[in-house]
């Protein structure tokens, strides 16, 4: 989805993008961000069950072990989540607010995203600070679950949509998710990496019961 995203943004702000466009990617992004919700809200009761029925069967020594994974897992999620709806949050207080009508006015900023997301260099870039969290939440799935999951926070060079795309391969994660992109359309990427995380933690929730 966010390769799809970032093509169809190439095309439209060379254009210059309409007030229809922007549109279109804040219902994309309230939809994904709804979904995102009942994921977690479902890998919450999920924990819920796990932990009764580990009780009712007399707290077994293993299956509380598996207890606190998922209970480990949820928390490291929630956590997880946290960061990126803070981000969110964060480039929305960056671009102006919301007007009186609940309506966000920075709506088409590209140059504030941008400046927030990428920064002067690595190291206060929040895009770089995301790709690294992404990066040691995954690890430290596959660490304790002994799974393989693949990483989620990709440079373009090791991302299928874009290794072969001579404009786009030689680029990192931040500048090809967030570079010259309107906040809606960078709240939407975020909130799609929302979605890789709240269904890995799903799978594995699915696992332990």
């Amino acid at each position: 989805m966010i390769g799809m995203m970032y093509l169809v943004l190439t095309a439209l702000l060379a254009l210059q993008v309409s007030s229809a466009v922007i549109e279109k990617f804040y219902a994309l992004n309230e939809s994904i961000e709804n979904g995102v919700t009942n994921a977690s809200q479902y890998n919450g009761d999920r924990l819920v069950n796990i932990e009764e029925a580990v009780k009712k069967r007399g707290n077994r020594s293993d299956e509380m072990l598996i207890a606190q994974h998922a209970k480990e897992l949820r928390e490291k999620t929630q956590k997880m989540r946290a960061f990126m709806e803070k981000l969110k949050t964060e480039m929305i207080d960056k671009t102006g607010g919301f007007n009186e009508e609940g309506n966000l006015k920075g709506a088409k900023e590209e140059t504030e995203v941008e400046v927030y997301m990428l920064g002067t260099n690595k190291s206060n870039g929040k895009a770089y600070e995301l790709q690294t969290k992404l990066k040691e939440y995954v690890v430290y799935v596959n660490k304790t679950s002994g799974t393989f999951f693949p990483l989620i926070a990709l440079d373009a060079k090791d991302d299928p949509i874009y290794q072969n795309n001579t404009d786009q391969k030689n680029k990192d994660f931040a500048q090809v998710n967030f570079a010259q992109t309107p906040l809606v359309a960078a709240m939407a990427v975020i909130s799609d990496l929302e979605t890789k995380v709240t269904n890995i933690e799903s799978a594995l929730m699915n696992q332990y019961v």
